[in-house]
């Protein structure tokens, strides 16, 4: 999944280069290669298991440069009807 994506393909590609990292910054970095794990594991998870739209919602959130640092932005042509329609079931 990360190689359909180069958005997952380059921070898979940063993590492992992060962890062969060695010296005095390998602690202080490890939450971040934790964080950075985590997300792909969830967008590799989204993306085999979820509809496409929640995956690239996520994705788009995450690892866009522009729009990842901060909760709820997203770029235009995201399928919010769909994403808030599942969440909502009645």
């Amino acid at each position: 999944f990360c190689r359909q994506d180069a958005r997952l393909s380059d921070a898979a590609t940063a993590l492992v280069a992060g962890l062969r990292t060695q010296g005095e910054a390998t602690e202080w970095l490890a939450r971040r290669h934790a964080q950075l794990l985590v997300l792909l594991v969830q967008a590799r998870l989204l993306g085999e298991h979820a509809p496409a739209a929640v995956a690239d919602a996520f994705i788009a959130s995450r690892f866009d440069a522009q729009w990842g640092r901060v909760f709820g932005m997203l770029p235009d042509g995201v399928a919010h009807a769909a994403i808030l329609g599942r969440a909502w079931t009645q």
